[in-house]
């Protein structure tokens, strides 16, 4: 039987992570007195190339344990523990920081600190650390971003399922990577989580289930459009790797894709139908440009609001060009060219701009800052496909409905 880690976690009263130098030294420096002190650029350098921040086995250790601390083995030290959110909170301080002395938004991180950006949205989850609260999404969207042993890739998925599930055991022992992401995908199904669904993977040809992703590597049967994506076939691989939360903005409410069954078949909720269109409307174009490059508060002139990139390169970067580097650099590795709607733009997974057919639907209950997670729909010679989906753009939340996977 497989052990789950989750479980273990769990079970714990605490969780204790031994550290050694030099990372010890820069946690312990930081953390003592009654704030965190954001840590000097060099400490930064030194904590992104750490093996510990960057392995996919961190995050279950974060966030599943029920207190957790760091403590070490090297002699005469003064702090012996140190709580994990006070770490935390410094990461958070010193990347804002950074930020501001090198006048960078958030894609300044990203490029030059990528595994810390990571370690600062796991402090959301520590503090909603309930298994019922813990979407697949966020879940897989964090530790895709860590590094994994080339030899052992089914260690990422191995990391998702002890962050998401605290039984026991997880039934016969099996490493395989298809047999891992069917496991997953069940025990999410179990708990109403579907947002496994926003997922880079091809999708079943199993009738009723040709949403789902797929966990085989055997694609042949598909239609030849789908491979004119040059990238493998993946395992829950998100569409994006980005933090979602709720569209109410509730720190204290997670949401994720909700779904349910009936006489009539499988039904997606909360879904909002994109309308196509030949040009966006303007007030979208206006909110994404404040997202992508920041702005001033009206109210308040001396406020501004950082955005992904430096207010620099606003002149020098057209944003739709600026919108797909990010998605790019966060791990979009679909269709370049969106498909354009009325109040957004949609970057399938598969190039099917071709087709005349298309249904576009994205999800009212899980919000990025930019968009939101979605679905594309469309009839291939009788048969019903589908393609995962990132959309930019605003939706009208009061449209949101339920919709039949057909």
């Amino acid at each position: 039987m497989s052990r789950s880690m989750g479980y273990i976690y769990s079970a714990a009263v605490s969780v204790i992570v031994v550290l050694q130098e030099p990372i010890w030294r820069i946690i312990e420096t930081a953390t003592v007195g009654n704030s965190p002190s954001p840590f000097p650029v060099s400490d930064l350098h030194i904590l992104e190339e750490d093996p510990w921040v960057s392995r996919v086995w961190t995050y279950q250790e974060l966030v599943n344990g029920a207190d957790t601390y760091f403590t070490t083995t090297a002699p005469n030290v003064d702090t012996p523990v140190v709580q994990v959110q006070r770490f935390l909170d410094c990461v958070g301080a010193s990347l804002s920081k950074w930020r501001r002395d090198h006048d960078e938004g958030e894609m300044g991180v990203l490029l030059k600190f990528p595994r810390l950006s990571i370690l600062e949205d796991v402090l959301g989850d520590v503090l909603l650390s309930g298994y019922l609260e813990r979407t697949a999404l966020n879940v897989l969207s964090n530790i895709g971003l860590r590094d994994v042993d080339a030899n052992f890739p089914q260690n990422r998925l191995l990391a998702c399922l002890g962050a998401l599930t605290i039984e026991a055991a997880w039934g016969p022992l099996s490493n395989t990577l298809e047999h891992l992401a069917d496991k997953l995908m069940k025990i999410c199904e179990a708990r109403n989580d579907y947002s496994f669904i926003y997922t880079s993977d091809e999708r079943s040809s199993v009738p009723g289930e040709r949403w789902r992703p797929s966990t085989s590597d055997d694609f042949s049967s598909l239609p030849a459009y789908s491979t004119t994506i040059s990238t493998p076939p993946t395992h829950l691989t998100p569409i994006v790797n980005w933090h979602s939360s709720s569209p109410t903005l509730e720190l204290t409410r997670i949401t994720t894709q909700n779904a349910h069954r009936d006489a009539s078949g499988f039904w997606l909720n909360n879904m909002v139908r994109l309308r196509p269109s030949n040009a966006l409307d303007e007030s979208v174009v206006e909110q994404l440009n404040r997202y992508l490059f920041g702005h001033q508060e009206p109210e308040n002139p001396t406020h501004i609001q950082i955005g992904i990139f430096s207010p620099s390169v606003r002149e020098a970067l057209d944003w739709k060009e600026a919108l797909l580097n990010f998605l790019v650099v966060i791990g979009y590795t679909g269709c370049y060219k969106p498909l354009v709607c009325e109040s957004g733009l949609f970057y399938s997974q598969m190039d099917i701009r071709d087709r005349q057919d298309i249904e576009l639907f994205a999800a009212a209950s899980i919000m990025w800052k930019f968009g939101n997670p979605g679905l594309a729909r469309w009839n291939d010679n009788g048969v019903v496909r589908y393609s995962a989906g990132a959309y930019a753009g605003v939706l009208k939340l009061k449209e949101a409905e339920s919709v039949l996977m057909t």
